[in-house]
């Protein structure tokens, strides 16, 4: 899939194609984004698991054999695998595994726990009947399409072996990126989609204590984080429970960002 690539991506998925026809077929799309490149490889695909795999991400030789042995065995909505990041950003060594977290599935989805897209092995048909990929978001794509599909069939395959690896470049893969905007954008959906979830569940009659207690507490803290960049999250935020210790931390945080903000003025 060549989703706007400057260099040279195209000829060298073209020679691949002309190598492996029977194995390789390249498709182009000109929409910019990782939902849009991952709905048009969704229409053309034909088997009945799908495996998403960006630029910057590897997969171990066996992980699509044992995945696909779990979708078989259990029919689940996806397979939600471990994965690593690794690499460096800003000068930082990263290297950090992210465990899926077997059991209360809206538990583990509520904590980002159900891996990511490349971890991941989907069922085609259930991304067809949700709709596939939220071309409108920018961020959080896989965790609101993981919550539509379950929805439909709330069940998931845990694979708990860590057989993906992200790496983490320089510059931005059509799925990532840095900067002020952006991760404002990637807070506020977030928060969104939390709010999304907590309404379904407490509909469904489905939201336990300990289910809201964690939504609360997730969205309580990225709304602490959202303050840097804007500060309309100010009362939704006196309406959530959450522990005295993180109204204490969340005081202290916005504390700090007023005065950074003073200081700049001040230079000014």
């Amino acid at each position: 899939m060549d989703n706007n690539s400057s260099d040279n991506t195209a000829g060298v998925l073209l020679q691949l194609q002309n190598q492996h026809p029977e194995k390789v077929h390249v498709l182009f799309e000109e929409k910019p984004g990782a939902p849009s490149a991952r709905n048009l490889g969704l229409a053309q695909a034909r088997g009945s698991w799908v495996q998403f795999l960006d630029a910057d991400d590897e997969l171990a030789p066996d992980k699509l054999s044992r995945q696909y042995a779990l979708a078989l065995k259990q029919n689940p909505a996806l397979v939600a695998a471990t994965y690593t990041r690794m690499g460096s950003h800003l000068g930082r060594r990263i290297h950090e595994t992210r465990a899926v977290q077997p059991g209360d599935i809206w538990s583990a989805l509520i904590q980002s726990n159900l891996g990511i897209t490349s971890s991941n092995l989907w069922n085609r048909g259930l991304l067809l009947k949700v709709g596939g990929w939220d071309e409108s978001l920018s961020a959080s794509q896989e965790y609101d399409l993981m919550f539509r599909m379950l929805q439909v069939r709330p069940m998931v395959a845990f694979d708990e072996r860590d057989r993906t690896t992200v790496h983490v470049v320089p510059g931005e893969s059509i799925s990532r990126g840095t900067g002020k905007l952006k991760r404002l954008k990637v807070l506020q959906s977030k928060i969104q989609l939390r709010q999304r979830i907590k309404v379904y569940l407490k509909r469904e009659n489905l939201l336990s204590q300990d289910l809201q207690r964690q939504l609360d507490l997730f969205l309580f803290e990225q709304m602490t984080k959202a303050y840097r960049y804007t500060r309309d999250y100010e009362q939704p935020m006196l309406e959530l429970q959450v522990p005295f210790g993180a109204k204490v931390n969340a005081l202290l945080f916005k504390r700090k960002v007023a005065l950074k903000r003073l200081l700049k003025l001040e230079e000014k």
